[in-house]
C-alpha cells in the first residue's frame, strides 16, 4: 500500500532555518483554505473578515511590542518582500516597495475611545530587504495602563491592506511586553515564543539591565482542552516546576532552552515579571512525523480507539489506515489528511502558548471547525462566528482573555451545552470521510 503521510504538504524533510521560513511554507498552503470554506460572506460592518484566515489576504505581517520606557514603548513588525509589489518607477530607477501603517491607539477599543492615532511610511529597497523587512516606530503610552492598538498595513504600489490588532499591555505586572528577545548570531527581533534546541538568544529586559537570573522550567503539557460543550468546573492545581536554577545575568548574555517544555526568566526573582518561552520540538510548528500526526486525532477518535492506535508498532501505518478507514477511497484520504493537518499547522502559528496551538481552545475548534467567517475582537474577548452558505445555520464560540504565570494571554472558550450539537456534527463528519463545513 501506497503511503499517505507523503502527501501532507506540510511534511518538510528540510529543518526550518528561521520562522519566517515556517510563513514561506504556509503561501503554498493557502490553496486549501480557500477551497474549502464554503462559509459564507461575513456582515459587512464587522473586521476583520481575514483574521485567522490567511487566505482571505495577500499580507502577512508580524508585530511584536517592547516597553522600553516609562510613557514609550516600540512596535516592531516584520513583512515578507515576496508579499510586497516593487517596481522601479522611481527617480533614483531602483527596485522599491512602499509600505504604509496607519494606526490607532484605544485605550477603549469598545467605546472608540483613541488617546493618539498616526501613519509611518516605509520606502524598502529590494536589493537591500532581500527576504525580510524590519522596522520599528514608538508610540506613546502611560504605565498603569493598557491599550488596543489598530493597525493597517497597506502596499501602496499594489493597493492591498491587511487589518491587524496588538494588546499593549503597560498595566499588568505579568506583562511579557517588558521583554525583548534577540537572535544570536544576527541580533533579530524574536516575534514568536518557541524557540529551538540549537537556538541562541539574548533576553533585553526593561525593568534590570544586570544581576542574577533565575530559570524555572516545566515539562511540555499533554492535557487537551475539554470539549466546547462540557461546563464541569475544572478542577484548579497548583503548577509546580520541574526544575529550578539561577545564572548571572547581563544584556550579552546568550541563553539556549534544549529541551522540550515552558522555560521562565526571573530577572533577580522578580517572580511577578517573567518572560516565557517554549521549545516544542526542532520542526515546530510542522506536522513531520507519525509522533505529531497521533496526538490530534484525539479529537475525532475515542480514547480506547487512540489508545490502541499509539500501541502500533508501526504508528505510521496504524495512521494510514486510520485515514483510510474514514476516507470513501485513497484519495479521499489524502485530503482528508492535507487539510486536517495543515489546520494543526494553523492553529500552531496562530495559538501557541505554553503549549501547542491546537491544543489549546481556539485551536481546538479551529482544527475541527476551520477557520472562523467573521471575528470580532476586543481588549479581553474574540467572538468567532460562523455562518452557512445559505444563511441559515450561525454558530458562535466566545473567547475571554486569561492570563496566569504560566498560560500568559491566551484565550479561553466559554462553554455551553449549545456547542454540543455543532460539535459532535463535526466529528461525525469528520469521521465519515468528510471535511466538515457548514
Amino acid at each position: 500500500m501506497n503511503s499517505l503521510l507523503k502527501y501532507n504538504p506540510a511534511f518538510c524533510k528540510c529543518k526550518l532555518v528561521s520562522r519566517v521560513s515556517t510563513w514561506v511554507l504556509v503561501f503554498f498552503l493557502l490553496g486549501f483554505l480557500i477551497s474549502c470554506n464554503v462559509l459564507g460572506p461575513p456582515a459587512l460592518d464587522t473586521r476583520p473578515v481575514h483574521l485567522y484566515n490567511p487566505g482571505k489576504t495577500t499580507l502577512h505581517p508580524d508585530y511584536i511590542i517592547y516597553h522600553n520606557g516609562a510613557d514609550e514603548s516600540t512596535l516592531f513588525f516584520r513583512v515578507l518582500c515576496k508579499e510586497l509589489l516593487f517596481n522601479q518607477a522611481n527617480p533614483e530607477n531602483e527596485n522599491r516597495a512602499k509600505i504604509a501603517i496607519d494606526y490607532k491607539l484605544f485605550s477603549s477599543f469598545s467605546e472608540q475611545k483613541v488617546e493618539h492615532s498616526g501613519s509611518r511610511v516605509f520606502i524598502i529597497n529590494r536589493a537591500e530587504a532581500k527576504d525580510v523587512f524590519s522596522g520599528s516606530f514608538k508610540l506613546s503610552v502611560e504605565e498603569g495602563k493598557s491599550y488596543f492598538l489598530e493597525l493597517s498595513l497597506t502596499d501602496q504600489l499594489r493597493e492591498s491592506k491587511k487589518l491587524d490588532y496588538v494588546f499593549v499591555d503597560r498595566y499588568s505586572q505579568q506583562s511579557q511586553q517588558n521583554y525583548l528577545v534577540l537572535s544570536f548570531p544576527g541580533n533579530e527581533v524574536g516575534f514568536e515564543k518557541f524557540y529551538y534546541s540549537d537556538e541562541k538568544f539574548r533576553i533585553i529586559s526593561n525593568s534590570i539591565a544586570s544581576g542574577r537570573m533565575q530559570i524555572s522550567y516545566y515539562k511540555s503539557a499533554k492535557v487537551l482542552p475539554p470539549p466546547p460543550f462540557n461546563t464541569d468546573d475544572i478542577i484548579a492545581w497548583t503548577v509546580r516546576p520541574d526544575s529550578v536554577w539561577e545564572t548571572d545575568y547581563d544584556q550579552q548574555t546568550l541563553f539556549q532552552i534544549k529541551d522540550k517544555g515552558v522555560y521562565q526568566f526571573f530577572p533577580d526573582n522578580e517572580q511577578l515579571n517573567a518572560l516565557y518561552l517554549v521549545n516544542l520540538g526542532d520542526h515546530f510548528p510542522q506536522v513531520q512525523t507519525p509522533e505529531d500526526m497521533a496526538p490530534p486525532l484525539q479529537y475525532i477518535t475515542t480514547s480506547e480507539e487512540y489508545k490502541n492506535l499509539i500501541r502500533q508498532k508501526e504508528l505510521k501505518k496504524a495512521i494510514d489506515q486510520f485515514w483510510l478507514g474514514v476516507g470513501n477511497d485513497f484519495n479521499d484520504a489524502r485530503e482528508l489528511i492535507r487539510v486536517y493537518y495543515n489546520r494543526v499547522l494553523f492553529a500552531n502559528l496562530y495559538y501557541t502558548t505554553d503549549r501547542e496551538g491546537w491544543k489549546t481552545d481556539r485551536g481546538m475548534i479551529y482544527l475541527l471547525m476551520g477557520p472562523p467567517t467573521m471575528v470580532k475582537k476586543t481588549e479581553t474577548k474574540e467572538e468567532w462566528n460562523y455562518q452557512s452558505r445559505d444563511s441559515r445555520n450561525n454558530y458562535r464560540f466566545t473567547f475571554t482573555l486569561e492570563s496566569d504565570p504560566i498560560k500568559v494571554y491566551d484565550f479561553v472558550l466559554r462553554r455551553t451545552e449549545d456547542h454540543r450539537i455543532i460539535w459532535n456534527t463535526a466529528v461525525k463528519t469528520w469521521r465519515n470521510g468528510r471535511i466538515f463545513t457548514l
